[in-house]
């Protein structure tokens, strides 16, 4: 008899981890996934559009996600409820629209986007969770659009943008997330058409602005942000 109990209970319990569900079936509270109407969190499996494990209420292992064309929509990885591992993302076609990882529920490391086509979109790289060093935008012709370093998700450092056609467009500095130092734009014949400074994310000091043609055009002159005068050629 005893035999026959502890078995039963490991039927039952095998039974209560296969159980099946769909994601229509499920809401989440407090960041714990429970089947409608109960009261316990839920552990079995998710099938359908989303497929996965979840137990006690939390994400586990691969989990999976579909358009309605059956196409990969989504392929993450969670440990106890937290994103970890691999990220995929894909657009209705197929291709490939994101890749980046995830550490104890944060983004970590390399992040890359994509065009529908495959062309590189965006690269940027985290560490816990913020944006840190350079990142990349891309037009979809493969031409670098912009460059932009980044300190904990705040820009730090050189912002460079550039025409479609490789031409520079402008240059800015930035020092804890406030503009800093020398500005510059062109135009796109590569021609200088402002130039101006900033001190502790204020405008201070000449100003420029330049015609196509090169001509001078203004000169503005800032101090502790405020203009204090215009100078016209």
């Amino acid at each position: 008899m005893k035999y026959l109990l502890i078995l039963s209970c490991l039927l039952f319990t095998s039974v209560g981890w296969s159980k099946d569900i769909s994601s229509d079936d499920l809401v989440k509270r407090d960041g714990l996934y429970y089947e409608k109407f109960t009261k316990d969190p839920f552990t079995g499996n998710v099938v359908g559009k989303e497929q996965g494990k979840i137990i006690k209420g939390k994400r586990e292992g691969e989990q999976l996600t579909y358009y309605d064309n059956a196409q990969l929509k989504y392929k993450e990885n969670y440990k106890e409820g937290k994103a970890e591992g691999e990220h995929l993302q894909y657009y209705e076609n197929g291709q490939l629209w994101l890749k980046g990882n995830y550490k104890d529920g944060k983004s970590e490391g390399e992040w890359l986007y994509y065009y529908k086509t495959g062309q590189l979109k965006y690269k940027n790289n985290y560490k816990d969770g913020k944006v840190n060093g350079e990142s990349i935008i891309y037009y979809d012709n493969g031409q670098i659009h912009n460059k932009t370093g980044f300190k904990n998700s705040q820009n730090d450092g050189e912002d460079i943008e550039y025409y479609k056609n490789g031409q520079l467009k402008s240059k800015k500095n930035y020092k804890d997330d406030k503009p800093e130092g020398e500005w510059l734009s062109y135009y796109e014949n590569g021609q200088l058409k402002k130039q101006s400074n900033f001190k502790d994310g204020e405008k201070e000091g000449e100003w420029l602005e330049y015609y196509e043609n090169g001509q001078l055009e203004i000169t503005k002159i800032y101090k502790d942000g405020k203009l204090i005068e215009i100078i016209t050629p």
